[in-house]
């Protein structure tokens, strides 16, 4: 297909019939790369029936792809699904910008199962907290961004996502870090060492303080290797052009949300000694106003859940 024909295609099928919830979909795949069947019921649908039909009538239309993803157990895990060049395209014309531009997006069922291990525990942390956010009066997960560089003139980072919770009076943002025990110190320390530097020359336009950093690990084990790591970091870091040390680091593991999830204690303050866990809505927090319950992920097309007991 010519470079014109392809353009007049993606023209005509953007004003096709999708309605508001499956550009909704597309949206999604376009910033969180690969999405599960669950994960798409609990975003934009409510039910399993519905996530199906949105999702079949994305793949008749040839916007979207799927594959089956067996998790390390080997137990067969639910669906993935992710943008088609064609759906890539068909984003990128809705935002007026090239297709490179919407970042990692896989070209095929190969490349989005080499993904799959990172963006896996990455999406299922977010949709999880979707989940147990709906089951709670006051509680909504008002935005989930992936891995946009956060420049400032004292260095850069790219966390995993940004997230922000609101909870009654208040609301908690957040920096996103998955990690599968893959990295040897030295990314660490490199890393610990950019979020303090940012973190400790931080001033933002709208006087917000800087956003909590959520680490998510495996095990007990790897939780101390990063207490090690970041220690270390404050022992080398040149603290010359900084008006404060702080940077509100926090750290839990697999196991902790899976038994607490994602609204219970399990958050381990990284600069205290024995600390308590605390749960995520405890973290700093910062003024709700601005943002509305109605507009977070989930509510739009699901009704709350009563809270359990």
């Amino acid at each position: 297909m010519s470079e014109d024909a392809a353009s007049y295609s993606i023209s005509s099928f953007s004003n096709c019939e999708l309605d508001v919830r499956a550009r909704a979909v597309l949206l999604a795949f376009a910033e969180h790369k690969i999405l599960s069947t669950d994960q798409i019921e609990v975003l934009f649908c409510g039910s399993d029936r519905s996530a199906q039909r949105v999702l079949q009538e994305l793949r008749d239309a040839g916007l979207i792809s799927s594959f089956e993803w067996q998790s390390s157990s080997r137990t067969r895990d639910a669906n993935r699904h992710f943008l088609t060049p064609a759906g890539a395209r068909l984003v990128a014309s809705w935002r007026r910008c090239r297709v490179a531009e919407l970042g990692a997006i896989p070209v095929d069922e190969d490349a989005a199962k080499k993904l799959m291990p990172h963006r896996a525990g990455v999406n299922r942390f977010f949709a999880d907290l979707v989940r147990e956010t709906l089951k709670h009066p006051g509680y909504g997960v008002e935005a989930w961004r992936d891995e946009h560089k956060l420049r400032t003139p004292f260095g850069e980072i790219q966390p995993d996502s940004f997230g922000r919770l609101l909870h009654p009076g208040s609301a908690v943002e957040f920096y996103f870090e998955y990690d599968r025990d893959t990295e040897h110190v030295k990314p660490l320390l490199d890393k610990f060492a950019s979020y303090l530097r940012i973190a400790s020359t931080w001033e933002s336009l709208d006087g917000k303080p800087f956003p909590a950093v959520l680490f998510v690990v495996p095990s007990d084990d790897r939780e101390r290797a990063l207490l090690k790591a970041l220690l270390k970091a404050l022992q080398q870091w040149d603290p010359a052009y900084a008006r404060t040390a702080i940077l509100p680091l926090y750290c839990t593991t697999v196991v902790r949300l899976i038994k607490a999830k994602q609204l219970g204690p399990v958050w381990r303050d990284m600069f205290l000694r024995r600390p308590e866990r605390l749960r995520l809505d405890q973290l700093p927090s910062i003024d709700a106003e601005p943002y509305h319950l109605e507009d977070c992920l989930g509510r739009r097309w699901a009704k709350p859940k009563k809270a359990d007991g």
